[in-house]
């Protein structure tokens, strides 16, 4: 008997007030429901016996929510990450993934809820975006991550970062730019990191910022701004906010402030925090330590 006739001997059974929930039944039967979200998968990348062997085509393959795994090696690409995904790799010194095409950055973060951990990032030169750059509305989140060696600024906000448990080492903003460790113009927080031997050609060494800031259990050792025109060796802040708990600044050099540069208008909070040992003025204004 055909579903049709089955449903018409019923609906002459039952009456006129099961018409609707007969009618929406059949059309059900005959659109179908829609199937669940596929659940988030975990794809593996490494040299060889992997499913994809670059970073770059398992992000193509990726759905939103998905885990790459990169295996120890060193990797030489330049990534865009556009939808939600984590990327974990082997561990900082395994996993290096190094700039292919060294004028963009390493990793270019768009999407919101990106999360990397466990690599090291290095190689990008004289590019805008740094060594790993979070983009306008992006958030992102890195974690025992290594951003070093690259001849630009190692990390450039323009979204929401939070960085823990990391290292920003050797990057050398010295083309004219801020922010040799940690550029930031969006809203960042950094939590148990190292942020050390860094250069910028103007302003903050370490980090220069001109958004909301705020800086937990870091040390900022050894960074420089511009011997003839540079401020804030160890920091840098332009404009906004910035709130300091628990942070070391020490053995930083700058034409002005070694330690803490904050312009006027700008507000700079500290609790906890050691300035010391840093060129003199160790901050600018005096006020601030």
């Amino acid at each position: 008997m055909s579903l049709a006739v089955a449903l018409a001997r019923t609906r002459r059974r039952l009456g006129d007030p099961w018409r609707v929930m007969l009618c929406l039944c059949a059309g059900l039967l005959a659109v179908g429901v829609p199937a669940a979200s596929q659940a988030a998968r975990t794809i593996n990348v490494c040299a060889s016996g992997c499913a994809f062997t670059t970073i770059g085509g398992a992000v193509a393959a990726a759905q939103a929510g998905d885990t790459i795994n990169v295996q120890g090696g060193n990797y030489n690409e330049n990534l865009t990450i556009s939808i939600p995904l984590t990327i974990v790799g082997s561990g900082e010194g395994r996993t290096i993934v190094a700039s292919a095409t060294s004028r963009e950055p390493v990793f270019t973060l768009a999407a919101n809820g990106v999360r990397i951990s466990d690599l090291t990032v290095t190689g990008a030169f004289d590019s805008e975006g740094g060594g790993v750059s979070v983009e306008t509305g992006a958030i992102a989140t890195l974690n025992a991550v290594t951003v070093r060696g690259n001849s630009a600024s190692g990390i450039v906000n323009d979204g929401t970062l939070t960085l823990s448990q990391s290292i920003v080492t050797g990057n050398d903003a010295s083309r004219g730019a801020s922010g040799g460790g940690i550029r930031n113009d969006g809203t960042a927080t950094i939590r148990d990191s190292r942020i050390s031997n860094n250069t910028a050609t103007v302003d903050g060494g370490g980090i220069w910022s001109d958004g909301t800031l705020t800086v937990i259990d870091t040390t900022l050792n050894g960074n420089s701004a511009g011997a003839f025109i540079g401020h804030g060796g160890g920091l840098a802040v332009r404009g906004g906010s910035a709130t300091l708990q628990d942070v070391t600044i020490r053995n930083n050099t700058a034409f002005d402030a070694g330690g803490i540069f904050s312009q006027a208008g700008s507000s700079v909070t500290l609790h906890d925090t050691v300035v010391h040992n840093n060129s003199t003025p160790q901050c600018d204004p005096t006020t601030l330590c």
